[in-house]
């Protein structure tokens, strides 16, 4: 195991404030960062961590930000069921999608759906996820949870295709959970994974879509890879306390886990070696994130700092 307490860049907390980091996201060419807070997103230009624009007009919690195939553009959603899609250069909005049903979930990989939660109201109910078009707003697909579970997260396939689930059963909190592989186009279910230990808050797909990494139970400290053509658990790596979230490097080789404290694990994604710690954090992990090529991750926690690591090829 390999330490490395350096980071490249620090956005001052003066400049962030103590509102905790919601998600953090790089433009496509990797030149920008999204920075999303409680009721706002903050875009800064990498190299010199110099404000381009902030981006403000929602009136709940901001849970995900996407930049556009361009860059020139950032989709916002929260969770009072709005998305804001606004000009990163001024932070300016120009198109406003609200009133769908449900909370927001995850946006496609090209931009051009989004995956909203529908909570049951009742045990009579369950809950489901609706898949909606972005260019027009009309609901694609309704999908169902299991009798009796709720949803905790959904995650897109890197081509699009399909969606994954992540369930926990109500009222059994150790007990095994599902999480679900959906096809889009069909609203079929096609496989289910069973998480022991209670559900997994945070799933990942890695890159080529053949593997999906999920945090582990609240019981079961465990971080788990899926096979998704076989359904099968291709491997698992052990490590003390529970995993807020995770992600794929771009080129699959490497996940990396954010944690209570504020510790930040690399993994080797073949091995399960744990390949370093990186430090720097004194507060909860809440999002991560590698730019295009693969050489820095961004980390964001909830006591209001984003960090920029230098991730090292020969570790």
């Amino acid at each position: 195991m390999k330490t490395n307490d350096s980071h490249l860049l620090e956005y001052p907390r003066m400049c962030l404030g103590q509102d905790p980091i919601r998600d953090i996201q790089f433009s496509p060419d990797g030149a920008q960062l999204s920075v999303a807070r409680r009721n706002n997103v903050l875009i800064y230009n990498v190299e010199t961590g110099e404000k381009i624009s902030l981006i403000t007009g929602h009136a709940a919690p901001i849970t995900t930000t996407f930049f556009g195939p361009d860059g020139k553009t950032l989709m916002n959603a929260c969770q009072k069921g709005t998305i804001r899609i606004s000009r990163t250069s001024t932070g300016k909005c120009i198109r406003t999608i609200h009133d769908y049903e449900g909370d927001f979930v995850a946006f496609s990989p090209d931009g051009n759906a989004f995956a909203a939660r529908v909570f049951a109201m009742s045990d009579m109910e369950v809950d489901k996820i609706h898949i909606f078009d972005i260019a027009t707003s009309i609901k694609r697909q309704t999908l169902m949870a299991d009798s009796m579970s709720s949803i905790l997260g959904a995650v897109f396939s890197p081509d699009g295709k399909t969606l994954a689930i992540s369930e926990c059963k109500k009222y059994v909190l150790d007990g095994p959970c599902p999480i679900s592989i959906w096809d889009i186009s069909t609203g079929t279910r096609l496989k289910t994974l069973t998480v022991v230990g209670g559900g997994a808050y945070s799933i990942a797909f890695s890159p080529d879509g053949r593997t999906l990494a999920d945090s582990g139970g609240l019981w079961d400290h465990r971080i788990v890879l899926w096979d998704v053509g076989t359904g099968k658990q291709c491997c698992a790596f052990e490590y003390i306390g529970y995993a807020n979230s995770l992600t794929f490097n771009p080129d699959g080789s490497m996940l990396v886990t954010g944690h209570s404290g504020g510790r930040v694990l690399l993994w080797d994604v073949t091995t399960g070696e744990h390949l370093k710690t990186f430090t720097g954090h004194t507060a909860k992990i809440s999002s991560l994130c590698f730019s295009p090529d693969g050489g820095t991750l961004a980390t964001g926690c909830e006591g209001g700092t984003v960090l920029l690591w230098d991730v090292v090829p020969e570790l």
